[in-house]
């Protein structure tokens, strides 16, 4: 089996560079190639009516952006230049949202729009808890913002027929 996969995977033009003994440890059954390189088209989101274009890619530079805070140290002059720029792109984020009515449920609105409205309220109490000092919970607040609003909401935005997963799979 080990060696029909590698064929499988030789194939389809994975791992190219590689042997076929090596290629086959990377295949499971059922799967032809599990590090295929994906085939990117941004025109897709390039050519979708605002604010979609914007709001996609303020998230993913606050997906970028909220990575990088949690590497770089805590208390600086960077630390907080860069929380500011990453809240305003959030709150643009968040707000443009509400002019994207993919899911209506109610009125225009849909369910990720209760997502939305938590946001803007979450990023006014982490600003709000840097301020008071409250360290401990403006961190604890920016990370639960960081995973459930980019992180997990985001990654709904891949799901099959939705504009982010024509961008990322072609």
């Amino acid at each position: 089996m080990a060696i029909e996969c590698g064929k499988i995977l030789h194939e389809v033009g994975c791992f190219s560079n590689l042997p076929i003994e090596l290629k086959s440890q990377f295949c499971v059954e059922g799967v032809a190639c599990l590090w295929h390189k994906p085939n990117m088209n941004f025109e897709p989101l390039l050519s979708a009516a605002q604010p979609v274009p914007t709001h996609a890619i303020l998230a993913i530079f606050a997906v970028v952006s909220g990575g990088l805070q949690f590497a770089l140290p805590k208390g600086t002059i960077v630390h907080r230049c860069i929380g500011y720029i990453w809240v305003s792109a959030m709150f643009v984020v968040a707000a443009s949202s509400f002019f994207i009515n993919e899911f209506r449920t109610v009125g225009p609105f849909g369910p990720i729009h209760i997502l939305s409205a938590f946001v803007l309220w979450a990023l006014w109490r982490g600003v709000g808890l840097a301020r008071k000092h409250d360290i401990a919970a403006h961190r604890s607040a920016m990370i639960q913002l960081y995973v459930f609003s980019l992180l997990l909401a985001g990654g709904f935005t891949f799901w099959p027929g939705r504009i982010m997963h024509s961008v990322l799979f072609g």
